[in-house]
């Protein structure tokens, strides 16, 4: 039930993130979400799972470095497909063992 429920959260992330950034040109801040998602769903598919959760970990760091190291990072208001990402992040956070 919770690999099924990770699966899920993930790839619901994963979505919504590639849809927020279709548009724009590519930096490292996204690229680096989406390699820890996709961490996420090499952990939970049980295809390579500490593989998965070292791409995660190193990922979920070097994302939230980027959010705190941003010049805008004060007047950014959070959207609902960050939120989404953090409740994905925090169940993957809570699953690794």
């Amino acid at each position: 039930m919770i690999r099924e429920i990770g699966l899920t959260l993930s790839a619901i992330a994963m979505l919504a993130v590639s849809v927020e950034f279709l548009e724009q040109p590519v930096r490292s801040g996204p690229v680096f979400r989406i390699l820890a998602l996709a961490g996420e769903t090499l952990y939970f598919t049980n295809l390579m799972p500490r593989i998965g959760a070292f791409l995660f970990l190193a990922s979920a760091a070097i994302t939230v470095f980027l959010w705190f190291r941003a010049p805008d990072s004060q007047s950014h208001q959070k959207s609902l497909i960050e939120i989404i990402e953090l409740v994905a992040w925090l169940w993957m956070a809570l699953a690794l063992h």
